[in-house]
């Protein structure tokens, strides 16, 4: 079977014509139903003989449930319908047992509602039923809105290739044997199986499992959050009761105060109410789907009134259009989450979303200060983007900018111009930052002059400052720029004051960029906190060999090696957030690019010195970004 669905994969890859396609891809269909109906009979058959054994070994609860719901969300969205996931907080999460096997019996159950359900919603509920000793036993129901079942079929389901439908003309398929092994694994789990059901309302199945407790595991410390969400005031707004009543229960948890509405009305006037008092909420969790007004339309009108103060807004959708996200974008809305949400990833969400929310109060702080008269400014930098960015930043504020690519640009505008000062990118072509600084200092020997010029590195590394000085230099700010500090530095009314002598950079100038911006890695993932440690593990994998090739490269005076294995550093640097170890990847790049090897020599010292410096501080992200439950 497997030798099948693999050259049927395969033959799928290749140029085909559409029917070709179409055949094909039927093929794949009925082998994956065919592989399912296999599987369900040789677990039957190794039941049946009672050769059928129980795995025994730790694992979470809430997260192996979480991931479960994940695989069956794209059938979910697929029939419009809502899936709720709800385990009672004082459900135990360490346990020890098969969790696999728990699995397959809820998804089974849950095909089933799927199956059997064309509107509404589909619940998953788990808590505790009893406790003993170091050993629970839970209680998890499965419930759904569809079509229902017969009384005289209720009891016949649990047999083996058993179907509610059985005539030629049915319309859903099936071995009939997903309930029949349920059962069965359900009673080697030491519990029981059962239903209550009623024709056209719907299905609800029950059952118990019984597990023992992981009483001998390292309890999860709970990680002093990136963002302190105690006491924070949260919006939420969903049609579902039963989501209400979940997000309640979660966030009352993690010490929030949220309040619930039920609808879009209720929550322009629980805001305005809100505002009126002069307070605001922290966050907004919003429902894209609900009737007479859905989430969007919320979010525009909680925009447009001047009388709601700015507040965090974060949409959650049972549905997967391909415009949402867009529209989110256009609309401000600070964070996009698809349903089903696991603990953990509503958790990572919220501190996501959080997060933006407070790197945007550097902008309120900066518009608090005024600068101390307009400057002419030359800005040396040959990044496009980082170049225009500075440039709207800084014309923003009544300044006037030139704009030079390179040093020898730069001393060519001097000669024609006056400055209050320079930014002085480090890393550029033809004549670098110090190259340009060095002829600056040398003309301005026995005169008055000294224009401030004020360094732009990626290092922020401990040493930088001490070499920008040493090159002439008055300062430096850290890259990526943050407006504020791009502001603060460049606006030291002392420092134009007294430009004729140089001065030492003030501690706003000296901002020190993290070696790891957690934040803004984990907004690029849309807060899948799984996805960016595995992005992590990946690069403290790749980095030592790719740090090793840099230094061959140097040895050998291989230039085109060291451009190769700089770039894929850099690329794999910038994607977990390690910013600062990225750009100087980068100049070790352009060093490659340049045949630079004097250069690089000096950068790779500093790369390898960053590198051991990231590693604790990845070790220290990845045991405080432990998984709240």
């Amino acid at each position: 079977m497997y030798g099948i669905m693999g050259m049927v994969g395969l033959a799928l890859r290749t140029e085909l014509t559409t029917q070709q396609r179409e055949f094909l891809e039927m093929a794949s269909s009925s082998a994956d139903a065919l592989l399912r109906i296999v599987n369900d009979i040789l677990d039957f058959s190794k039941i049946e003989a009672h050769k059928f054994e129980l795995d025994h070994a730790p694992f979470k609860l809430r997260e192996s449930l979480g991931d479960t719901l994940k695989l069956l969300s794209g059938q979910v969205h697929d029939k419009a319908l809502e899936l709720i996931f709800r385990v009672d907080p004082a459900t135990p999460d360490n346990l020890i047992g098969d969790s696999g096997r728990l699995n397959q019996i809820i998804i089974n159950l849950l095909n089933n509602a799927i199956k059997f359900t064309s509107k509404g919603e589909i619940v998953l509920q788990v808590k505790q039923e009893s406790s003993m000793n170091d050993r629970v036993c839970l209680l998890i129901s499965v419930s759904d809105t569809g079509i229902g079942i017969p009384p005289e079929k209720q009891q016949l389901i649990f047999d083996a290739f058993a179907q509610i439908d059985a005539s030629s003309t049915r319309q859903f398929g099936g071995t009939g044997l997903g309930l029949s092994i349920s059962s069965r694994l359900v009673e080697l789990m030491g519990g029981r199986i059962w239903l209550e059901s009623e024709v056209g309302k719907g299905s609800t199945f029950f059952f118990t499992v019984c597990f023992d407790l992981h009483t001998n595991y390292e309890p999860d410390t709970a990680p002093a959050p990136f963002i302190d969400v105690k006491g924070l005031p949260v919006l939420v707004v969903d049609d579902n009761p039963i989501n209400l009543r979940v997000f309640d229960e979660i966030l009352h948890h993690w010490g929030m105060i949220p309040t619930l509405v039920d609808n879009g009305e209720a929550a322009i006037k629980a805001l305005q109410a809100k505002s009126e008092a002069g307070q605001t909420f922290s966050l907004i969790l919003l429902d894209a789907m609900m009737p007479t007004m859905d989430g969007f339309m919320v979010a525009q009108l909680i925009r447009a009134d001047h009388r709601i103060k700015p507040t965090t807004v974060m949409m959650l959708s049972s549905a997967d259009r391909p415009d949402d996200f867009e529209r989110c974008r256009k609309l401000g809305i600070d964070l996009y989450v698809r349903k089903p949400v696991k603990h953990s990833e509503l958790w990572s969400a919220i501190q996501s979303a959080l997060g933006k929310a407070a790197a945007s109060t550097d902008h309120k702080v900066v518009a608090d200060l005024q600068p101390c008269q307009a400057l002419k400014i030359l800005l040396a930098e040959d990044n496009p983007v980082n170049r225009h960015m500075a440039v709207v930043l800084l014309e923003e504020r009544g300044h006037t900018v030139d704009v030079a690519n390179d040093g020898q640009e730069v001393l060519d505008l001097l000669a024609r111009a006056d400055f209050d000062l320079i930014l002085m990118d480090i890393q550029m072509p033809i004549m670098d930052g110090f190259q340009a600084t060095k002829a600056i200092r040398e003309k301005e020997l026995g005169t008055d002059n000294h224009i401030r010029i004020i360094a732009m590195t990626a290092h922020a590394l401990k040493g930088d400052k001490e070499r920008c000085l040493a090159a002439g230099m008055d300062g430096y700010i850290a890259k990526p720029v943050k407006e504020e500090e791009l502001l603060r530095t460049v606006e030291n009314c002392r420092g134009i004051e007294e430009k004729k002598n140089p001065v030492e950079s003030t501690p706003e100038s000296e901002t020190i960029a993290p070696l790891l911006n957690w934040q803004e890695a984990l907004d690029r993932v849309r807060g899948r906190q799984k996805l960016l440690f595995k992005m992590i593990e990946l690069f403290q994998e790749q980095a030592p060999t790719l740090i090793s090739e840099i230094n061959e490269a140097l040895l050998k005076q291989d230039a085109d090696q060291l451009r190769r294995s700089a770039h894929t550093l850099k690329s794999s640097a910038n994607s977990i957030g390690a910013f600062a170890m990225a750009e100087i990847a980068e100049m070790l790049e352009l060093n490659g690019q340049h045949a630079d090897f004097i250069e690089a020599d000096k950068n790779y010292s500093v790369l390898y010195k960053a590198n051991n410096d990231l590693e604790p501080v990845i070790q220290r992200y990845l045991a405080d970004s432990k998984e709240i439950e």
